[in-house]
């Protein structure tokens, strides 16, 4: 399947005009990612997007969260270890600048995105040395899932620094056919709410992932 770029406007939605050490401040950690490899023979297992129709590059103007819905066995217990999420990062920027983005595991209510599994204060920073492959490291922050039958995975883009641009950062989806409603999109204004994300009226878009937990 030929890839697509999808480029989302969705500007009356996104607040505007504070600068990147205005909207970072309120946070407590800023971790600078790096290329990490991660197997499964590790001792750890993994749910993964599927990722057999294809890929879209998604691109959103301005701050925005944009999660998917994952699907689980009620009966099994998730402590997650880590997350990996995947892009096509066309910056042309300086070394040191790059984007702000805060991880996103959501419980789910009634099929939409809900409260927040993590409630800390932790950015991570993503320079241009990072090549299409986003790791999150989460096996100190002690996540377990259980007792449910879905919640849900994404990115929060907080800011961005230097000279970068949020539409230079385009996040990997891959397209579910006949199968709506499993990504949802948000703005930052604070009366913003999660939308339905799909491809189109007929078919709907996931992130493209892989979650790492251990039973």
């Amino acid at each position: 399947m030929r890839k697509t770029l999808i480029l989302v406007i969705l500007c009356a939605l996104f607040s505007i005009g504070l600068n990147a050490q205005e909207n970072i401040s309120c946070y407590d950690t800023i971790i600078n990612l790096q290329e990490v490899s991660v197997y499964a023979k590790q001792g750890l297992s993994t749910i993964k997007s599927n990722n057999k129709k294809g890929s879209i590059h998604v691109r959103g103007k301005g701050k925005t969260s944009l999660v998917t819905k994952i699907d689980v066995d009620k009966n099994t217990s998730y402590n997650l270890d880590g997350i990996e999420f995947f892009f096509n990062y066309q910056w042309q920027g300086f070394d040191g600048e790059g984007f702000y983005i805060k991880p996103l595991i959501l419980t789910s209510k009634n099929g939409k995105p809900d409260s927040d599994y993590l409630n800390n204060q932790i950015l991570y920073f993503v320079s241009k040395e990072i090549n299409e492959v986003i790791h999150i490291d989460l096996s100190e922050l002690d996540i377990k899932i259980n007792g449910i039958s879905s919640f849900f995975i994404g990115i929060e883009f907080v800011d961005a620094d230097g000279q970068s641009n949020f539409e230079d950062f385009n996040v990997t989806m891959v397209p579910i056919k006949k199968e709506l409603n499993t990504s949802f999109i948000k703005g930052s204004c604070p009366k913003c709410t999660f939308s339905p994300f799909d491809l189109d009226e007929k078919n709907g878009l996931s992130l493209k992932y892989i979650l790492y937990y251990k039973e």
